[in-house]
């Protein structure tokens, strides 16, 4: 079996989060339940000041303590007893909000939280040095000074407030106003309770409470305000008479909504990304069991006295093969051939097959901003996705409706609510939109996720989404669902844009050009390398039923050996994946070197392992088949063309 490992995000994967992490205004740190780094942006080395040397993945945690404890930053005391407790904190993993003074004066807010499957911690550190003069500045103040007050509270960029011992406003800036959707005439007066509503109310009163005590408090709630969901963290400061009464509170608050949706895009992007893993791997496997049995039961099928029960069995496992194939779709793990594609000529060629598709009741309407849009994709999986797209709207619109497909030029610069962070760059943007019953805020959230569907068991498999996700992703674009519960669903796909070809050819499919060879004619010499004992047997025994004379190998090594000593060898059928060195792309490089005759036929069920680590798939000089294939796919694979045993 090949060797399993816990897989870790490619190059291209890492450097996308990362360029996506730079783009956030807090600083910002994952470190994972090793306490080793594993992501960072660069506004944290700048804020902290640490040097770049610690900004590399692995850096442990103890590093950056024991760097700021030898400069001081954690006052006089032994360096190593001051990394310890620290690492021994962290090591519990606990949420927490603490704020330090750093020796340069600037005011550091750290908080952490951990990720929800235990896997980590992330933690976002704000410099809130400007909030806290501002919050001195509103404690040097008397109510007294109102006027000048309010003159200094509209223009600063914060929710301002304060309440007297009845919890009523006594005194709001336009900011804080604004936030809860009324005038500074409807709010002065009235009760907290009466302004935030008792949902917020109920959820913020212990920590006016604490406040009152004389105890300063800080905490986050959130809100609806026109249709969306916002997010607000506030301090309570108490004014202390000279008798240690408490006369009122001071109320600054600051909109965190934006650093809410980074947070919860990052964790998003995690957690699809762990899923993708997971799926990918599973497929693989699953595509290794099918080739056994896929191929037994075919043999078994051409028995006229078993053919009646196997043919429904084959027939299962066909479907399974299908099944994985969404699956690795999804995973991002799919063989793509991306091209220059004019996308508008794709979407006008599909028009009659979407027309078949639907109902009679569903109207297909086109339009485009743009004579010609060539976006790099392959055209093959574009016309899976947008038929997936198309029978989704169709199944959200059983009583008939209309179906828009519309196109355009975009130069993304600062698009929001797709997946993940939008490089700046050319892209070509399809919408799909349909006027059906359209999902609620937890369906939305989960559509992407393979299996998840609201359809009625037996008429929907839930991959169909996570298709098109995995399709998108994979070709380099971006994706983004709006949709609320009887207004619709848009599904918008950025695709990333290519110039147009000096000349269009159709690239022939490998699998299409095998089968159309003619049958075997002649004997030749299979060397068979696969480290899966039942798989090995398998492909030797269609080989041999092929006719063919067949020798097998277990790993890279013992193949190595045979291709040195065997002269007569005709054909290496090799599999990728493969435990020790050499690997089977490897396997194939070195027996190209040695024996420049010798027909090479990679099989795999891992598309991606074609591919160096963070670029896009190159044909190989040599056939590659996918997992599981037929009797007569690999049979046709070694017929065509190549040297023949005489």
């Amino acid at each position: 079996m090949p060797n399993r490992r816990r897989a870790e995000p490619d190059e291209a994967t890492f450097l996308l989060i990362q360029a996506g992490l730079d783009h956030i205004d807090q600083g910002i740190t994952i470190f994972d339940r090793k306490l080793e780094l594993v992501a960072w942006n660069r506004v944290f080395f700048q804020m902290l000041e640490f040097p770049e040397k610690l900004a590399r993945r692995g850096t442990p945690f103890s590093a950056f303590m024991r760097h700021n404890a030898e400069r001081g930053e954690y006052g006089p005391g032994d360096v190593e007893t001051l990394v310890t407790q620290r690492v021994e904190t962290a090591r519990r993993f606990l949420p927490h909000a603490i704020e330090r003074v750093r020796p340069n004066g600037r005011i550091i807010a750290v908080r952490g939280e951990p990720l929800p499957d235990g896997s980590g911690f992330v933690t976002v550190y704000s410099d809130v040095t400007e909030q806290r003069l501002q919050e001195r500045r509103i404690l040097a103040e008397k109510v007294g000074l109102e006027s000048r007050l309010r003159l200094i509270t509209d223009a600063v960029p914060a929710l301002i407030a304060y309440i007297d011992r009845d919890e009523r406003y006594q005194f709001v800036n336009r900011g804080y106003a604004e936030w809860v959707g009324r005038r500074k005439e409807g709010v002065l007066g009235r009760k907290v309770r009466a302004i935030l509503g008792p949902r917020v109310y109920d959820a913020i009163k212990p920590h006016i409470d604490a406040a009152f005590r004389g105890d300063r408090a800080t905490y986050e709630y959130s809100a609806e305000r026109a249709g969306r969901t916002v997010h607000a963290r506030s301090t309570l400061v108490p004014e202390v008479l000279d008798d240690g009464a408490v006369a009122g509170l001071f109320v600054l608050s600051s909109d965190i909504t934006a650093e809410k949706a980074a947070q919860a895009a990052l964790v998003q992007a995690q957690k699809m990304q762990a899923i993708g893993q997971l799926t990918g791997g599973l497929a693989h496997d699953f595509n290794n069991l099918l080739t056994i049995v896929i191929g037994n039961l075919a043999t078994l099928a051409e028995r006229p006295d078993t053919a009646e029960f196997v043919e429904p069995a084959l027939a299962a496992a066909r479907r399974g093969a299908d099944l994985t194939r969404r699956l690795l779709a999804f995973a991002r793990r799919q063989p793509l051939a991306p091209q220059p594609t004019e996308i508008n000529a794709l979407i006008a060629s599909m028009v009659g097959l979407l027309d078949r598709s639907l109902s009679k009741d569903v109207e297909i309407a086109l339009s485009h901003r743009a004579g010609t849009a060539y976006a790099l994709v392959d055209p093959h999986q574009m016309e899976n996705a947008l038929i997936n797209l198309a029978l989704n709207a169709r199944d959200a619109m059983p009583d008939g409706g209309r179906l828009s497909i519309a196109t355009s030029l975009v130069d993304a610069a600062a698009l929001d609510g797709f997946d993940d962070t939008v490089a700046p760059g050319p892209y070509v943007r399809v919408d799909v939109t349909d006027t059906g019953t359209g999902m609620d805020a937890e369906t939305l959230s989960r559509a992407l996720e393979p299996f998840f569907t609201r359809k009625r068991p037996g008429t929907g498999s839930g991959l169909g989404l996570p298709m098109v996700y995995g399709f998108v992703k994979q070709s380099g674009g971006h994706i983004r669902l709006a949709s609320a519960p009887g207004a619709g669903t848009t599904v918008t796909l950025l695709l990333p844009r290519a110039e147009e070809p000096a000349a269009t050819v159709e690239a022939p499919e490998i699998a299409a050009a095998l089968l159309s060879r003619s049958p075997l004619a002649e004997q030749r010499l299979v060397l068979v390398v696969e480290d899966e004992p039942d798989v090995r047997a398998l492909l030797r025994r269609q080989l041999t039923e092929a006719g063919h004379a067949v020798l097998v190998a277990a790993s890279g090594a013992e193949a190595l050996e045979l291709i040195e000593t065997v002269e007569d060898l005709d054909v290496l059928v090799t599999d990728v994946v493969m435990p020790g060195r050499p690997d089977g792309l490897s396997l194939a490089a070195i027996a190209r070197r040695r024996r420049p005759d010798l027909k090479i036929i990679v099989v795999t069920g891992h598309a991606e392992r074609l591919a160096a680590p963070g670029r896009p798939a190159a044909p190989l000089p040599y056939p590659v088949l996918m997992k599981p294939f037929t009797a007569a796919e690999l049979a046709a694979a070694v017929a065509a063309d190549g040297p023949a045993r005489r």
